[in-house]
């Protein structure tokens, strides 16, 4: 290391122990007793190429945090990456950058050519009043996360860091709408503890709904494994059957009747497949309107063709123009009307003149594409697990608050 006054530290250990704000470390030097100069490594660059979210955390900056970045340009990997970026300071000056406050260490970095722009800058307000905040306006975030002699609390940091990645860090919803299949309750069944967390979690939560295209039956069962067949402890109002039909404590509440398929249509629907293919709608279909008319089981080939036969010809030929044939699940076929009917939930509800958080795992594409633009905000979850990380965040911010 090189000093202001032009000192040289040959050793790592004398480093971290300078503790010199008259005299501070400004630069590193690179040596190597090989023949073959260290390289960075592949992995390491791999990782920050795929990763969703970068953090530079704390800890000592000279020997630790600046060699990282400078060390062969491996901050240039972090520039291109289009990961969420996340800088945490410290809670106390370190030995190595006694003196040193967060403007400098923010100079440092962006002289080295780290773009400082790309990162949202976390400081726990129980921090020495140097490393508190910085006076440039860069996208910064204040926190109290505890200070145990240099320490942050590991539960509030961590709360905090996933705060500012799913966006809720400046973000309170007065409404939370969610989807079900994959977000909440998983395909796999090793899982199903995480939907047992989700529901619990969501029923704490006040100003939820759950919004699917599922049907109520298939839901009722997967929560009356947990709640009992009445439902009578789970509150929140479940939007099912296509998404046209809300049921709260199993029972229907509210329902957006122009969703539905006119009986005549319906039967006419049936009754051809029925002729024509001998599929049979596993759902009563008998000359009322319908939410949807649901085919299975079927294999990927059967499915594939009847969406591409109903939607190209069979609708309009059976006189259904605004009907469409989707496939759902793994083996089945629904038809369903033509308009989105998640859209038609929000707008119904008034979601879409609200703050309100969409939840789902397809809202950058397919089924939550649409409903999720209408969100105020909206998170894409990868599954059940991270749903669950998702509601805890939630709820610990409205324990705290």
């Amino acid at each position: 290391a090189n000093t202001e006054k032009g000192k040289h530290i040959d050793d790592e250990g004398e480093i971290v122990e300078w503790c010199n704000p008259d005299d501070k470390i400004i630069s590193l030097d690179y040596v190597s007793e090989s023949t073959f100069p260290p390289q960075l490594n592949s992995r390491a660059v791999e990782a920050i190429e795929k990763a969703d979210l970068i953090v530079i955390s704390t800890g000592t900056f000279w020997s630790s945090i600046f060699p990282t970045l400078e060390y062969g340009d491996f901050y240039k990997y972090i520039n291109q990456s289009k990961a969420r970026k996340i800088w945490v300071f410290n809670c106390n000056e370190d030995k190595d950058s006694y003196g040193v406050y967060a403007d400098e260490f923010i100079d440092i970095v962006k002289a080295l050519g780290l773009n400082v722009d790309d990162f949202s800058l976390l400081f726990n307000k129980d921090a020495v009043p140097s490393l508190r905040d910085t006076s440039y306006s860069y996208r910064k975030y204040n926190t109290s996360m505890g200070n145990n002699n240099g320490k942050h609390s590991s539960q509030k940091y961590a709360e905090a860091i996933l705060k500012i990645y799913y966006g809720l860090a400046d973000f309170y919803p007065n409404h939370i709408a969610i989807d079900f299949d994959d977000t909440i309750w998983p395909r796999d069944k090793s899982q199903v503890k995480y939907a047992a967390d989700n529901l619990e979690a969501l029923n704490y939560i006040e100003n939820v709904t759950i919004i699917s295209g599922n049907s109520f039956d298939s839901i009722k069962r997967k929560l009356s494994s947990i709640y009992g067949e009445t439902l009578s402890d789970f509150y929140v109002p479940v939007w099912a059957d296509a998404s046209t039909t809300q049921f709260v404590k199993g029972k229907k509440t509210d329902e957006i009747h122009s969703l539905f398929i006119k009986g005549d249509n319906a039967y006419q629907v049936k009754n051809y497949f029925e002729y024509k293919f001998g599929i049979k709608p596993v759902n009563e279909v008998e000359g009322e309107d319908v939410p949807f008319i649901k085919f299975k089981p079927l294999s990927e080939k059967e499915r594939k063709l009847v969406v591409d036969l109903y939607n190209s010809f069979l609708r309009y030929h059976l006189g259904c123009p605004e009907t469409k044939a989707v496939s759902t699940g793994r083996t089945t076929v629904d038809i369903l009307t033509s308009r989105d009917s998640k859209s038609e939930v929000f707008q119904h509800l008034g979601l879409d003149k609200l703050n309100t958080l969409y939840i789902g795992d397809e809202v950058d594409s397919g089924n939550d594409y649409s409903v999720a633009d209408m969100a105020t905000r909206s998170i894409h979850t990868s599954g059940v697990e991270e749903t669950y990380c998702i509601l805890q965040v939630i709820c610990n911010d409205i324990r705290i608050n």
